[in-house]
């Protein structure tokens, strides 16, 4: 497994299957860049998970405990008229910038729910859940701006409302506000420092 310029809030998050936000612990670990090489034998997503998870206890003496928490979040539903989705095709899944325009491939309502709040910060980082009742796969296109610039200032800038308009009128889907329990990771300690190799 190799990281190169990650960050320990990245790692716990994905080390305990949690998102960033449900990782409480000191600023500092969402800034400082750390390169981690281990070496070892393939192993599948969940080992590798608790692999890192020692990792972190040996080299940066992480202890931690989980909590329950109710978090504001949002859930994703089919509008009054219908989605206007296209079922997911052949492609691998996926997403691509171009022209202004983001495109996922083969993602389930429950996928683009999770990566929602990975492209519009305004969304705080907080879940949204999918309650469509669709199931299959889609391919989803958002068309935000005229050129792929213009696009990174828009995700910067669009409000929640702003975005609920938008899958509104372009996908037939509504973002409204909801509160859930989560599962957060609270930090009990961590060191800044790594020990040595």
């Amino acid at each position: 497994m190799t990281i190169e310029g990650g960050n320990l809030l990245m790692g716990a998050a994905w080390a305990y299957g949690v998102t960033e936000s449900d990782v409480s612990g000191p600023a500092w670990m969402g800034e400082n860049r750390h390169d981690i090489a281990a070496k070892g034998t393939p192993a599948p997503p969940a080992q590798l998970k608790l692999m890192f998870r020692a990792l972190l206890a040996e080299r940066f003496g992480f202890r931690c405990h989980t909590e329950t928490r109710v978090i504001p979040s949002y859930a994703l539903v089919a509008s009054r008229n219908g989605p206007k989705l296209a079922p997911g095709s052949g492609e691998s899944l996926g997403f691509q910038l171009k022209d202004g325009t983001l495109s996922f491939h083969n993602l389930t309502m429950a996928d683009f729910g999770q990566r929602l709040p990975r492209f519009f910060p305004e969304l705080g980082g907080h879940p949204v859940a999918d309650r469509t009742g669709l199931n299959g796969t889609y391919n989803v296109t958002l068309r935000l701006a005229d050129s792929d610039s213009e696009f990174r200032s828009v995700l910067r800038n669009t409000g929640t409302s702003e975005l609920s308009r938008i899958l509104q009128e372009q996908l037939g889907l509504e973002l409204l506000k909801d509160r859930t329990s989560a599962a957060t990771i609270v930090i009990d300690h961590i060191e800044k420092v790594p020990t040595a190799n």
